[in-house]
């Protein structure tokens, strides 16, 4: 069972984040707006909806493993996170 599933299965939306604690440490220090490293576009809006304003998306490129491929295609279908791979000599169909 993918991490999507479980949550749904448990009763849970498909993802529990809460970002006030991230914006209850950032807002004292003035950094209300702000560049974010992320692959999930999602969290964007979730952190406008407690005061911290991303004005840019910086993707996380990274190259899949034959470990992590299964988890980073159940993470782009069932939570929509765009992924920047980077170019490999052999890509192992993924």
């Amino acid at each position: 069972m993918d991490p999507y599933q479980a949550n749904v299965e448990l009763g849970f939306s498909s993802d529990e984040r809460n970002y006030q604690f991230t914006a209850d440490i950032l807002k004292p220090i003035g950094a209300t707006i702000i560049r974010l490293m992320t692959n999930n576009p999602e969290k964007i809006s979730d952190l406008q909806q407690v005061g911290i304003d991303a004005v840019e998306r910086i993707p996380i490129e990274t190259s899949p493993q034959k470990e992590n491929q299964g988890y980073l295609k159940i993470k782009k279908i069932s939570f929509i996170i765009i992924y920047q791979y980077k170019k490999r000599a052999k890509d192992d169909n993924f």
